[in-house]
């Protein structure tokens, strides 16, 4: 595997996961340039899960530009990951180039809602 050069930032938001996950991907365009979404699962969560993923995608997508616009900021990386983790203890954590969150938030089938957050942009 070959990895592209990390832009310099505060070690405390380096972070990897390592698990069997499958994933949904969509490239948007934003003021810096394309950045590419992912939202990953576990493996043995993928029942019939594509409806989800693109949900979620278009609330990951949601984010990003609302705030690239509020803080008037592009978005500095060519990646932005939701990766919804099984038994997670915390409600979610923001990482450089990664978002953590439990898996009931992950695969939640309500489309505004990430588990017990409601989300208001639109």
């Amino acid at each position: 595997t070959k990895f592209q050069t990390t832009p310099s930032m505060s070690t405390y938001l380096l972070a990897w996961v390592q698990h069997s996950f499958v994933y949904g991907p969509r490239t948007v365009n934003t003021a810096a340039g394309e950045v590419r979404l992912r939202h990953f699962i576990p493996r043995e969560s993928d029942r019939n899960m594509g409806a989800t993923v693109r949900d979620k995608l278009d609330l990951l997508q949601d984010y990003l530009e609302f705030y690239n616009d509020f803080f008037n900021i592009p978005y500095p990386l060519p990646k932005l990951d939701l990766i919804g983790i099984p038994d997670y203890l915390f409600g979610g954590m923001e990482h450089w180039g990664m978002i953590t969150i439990g898996l009931e938030a992950a695969v939640s089938k309500d489309y505004m809602r990430f588990g017990g957050y409601e989300v208001h942009f639109r």
